[in-house]
C-alpha cells in the first residue's frame, strides 16, 4: 500500500482484496513490486522529474508513468536509459537535483529527462581529467565517497590512493567516522 499517512506504515496489502467477488481490482494508490529481469544489481534510486532513475550494475533504467506525473501501481513503464553502469552506491552525489557518480571508466552525470525528454548520460571526466582518473586504482573506485557543498557549488570525492578491498578510509586519510 502506498504510504499516505502514519496509519499506513506496516500495511503490506492492497486496498481491494484480490479474492473478493467485487472490488478486486488493483488501484493506482496500491503499492507495487516491479520485476525487471534484465536489470542487474541496483546501487541507487534517484528521483528525476516524474521518473525514478535506477542505477544498476548493467546500466541505468527509468521508471515512469504515461501521464507525466510519476508512476502508479496501474500505470508504469520501465525503460533502459543507458548502458553506462554504476559500480557502487558510495560515489553518488546529488548536486542541486542532478546525480553525479563514478564507475570504472569515468565520472558521469545525467541531463534532461524533464517534460518527456529522454535523460542523457554525460561523461564529465573524458576530455579533462581522464588520465588522472585512469591512474586511480580500480579497487579504490568502488569505495570512493562523494559530497556536494551547496555554498561553493563544488563536488569532492574521497578515495584511497593505493589499492584496497576495504571501504574503511581511516587508515589512509586519518579521518574519523
Amino acid at each position: 500500500k502506498t504510504i499516505e499517512d502514519e496509519r499506513d506504515y506496516g500495511i503490506a496489502y492492497q486496498a481491494n482484496s484480490p479474492a473478493a467477488e467485487d472490488k478486486f481490482d488493483l488501484l493506482p494508490s496500491d503499492g507495487l513490486v516491479i520485476r525487471q529481469p534484465d536489470m542487474g544489481i541496483v546501487y541507487r534510486l534517484f528521483p528525476a522529474g516524474s521518473s525514478l532513475l535506477v542505477f544498476a550494475s548493467n546500466g541505468i533504467w527509468a521508471i515512469s508513468g504515461s501521464q507525466g506525473l510519476g508512476f502508479t501501481a496501474t500505470d508504469y513503464s520501465v525503460q533502459k536509459v543507458s548502458s553506462v553502469t554504476a559500480n557502487s552506491h558510495t560515489s553518488f552525489v546529488d548536486a542541486e537535483g542532478m546525480p553525479y557518480w563514478w564507475n570504472e571508466d569515468g565520472i558521469y552525470t545525467i541531463k534532461g529527462g524533464a517534460q518527456g525528454s529522454a535523460p542523457e548520460v554525460v561523461p564529465l571526466s573524458f576530455n579533462r581529467i581522464q588520465n588522472f582518473y585512469d591512474d586511480i586504482p580500480e579497487d579504490t573506485k568502488l569505495f570512493a565517497r562523494g559530497e556536494y557543498n551547496p555554498i561553493t557549488k563544488v563536488i569532492e570525492w574521497l578515495y584511497k590512493s593505493t589499492e584496497t578491498d576495504d571501504e574503511d578510509f581511516n587508515e589512509d586519510t586519518g579521518l574519523d567516522e
